[in-house]
């Protein structure tokens, strides 16, 4: 479980603020304010995975292409 301590050590909401400045959607902006930390090893390791495959995606074909989106 992560304490209130925690997150403003980790200074939690500044991180989340600045992940929300690169959405393109209201809706996006919302989805990264409300981010929690995750705590649990199986839940980690999947979102590490996820995380490292999109990167790969990226690399191989630049952007994603997300201009469309709309709220």
């Amino acid at each position: 479980m992560i304490t209130s301590r925690s997150y403003t050590v980790l200074e939690w909401t500044s991180v989340l603020e600045q992940l929300a400045s690169h959405a393109t959607s209201s809706i996006g902006r919302e989805l990264c304010r409300n981010i929690v930390c995750e705590t649990e090893r199986d839940s980690i390791t999947l979102l590490q995975m996820q995380t490292q495959e999109m990167r790969q995606l990226i690399d191989g074909i630049g952007s994603v292409p997300l201009g469309g989106l709309r709220d």
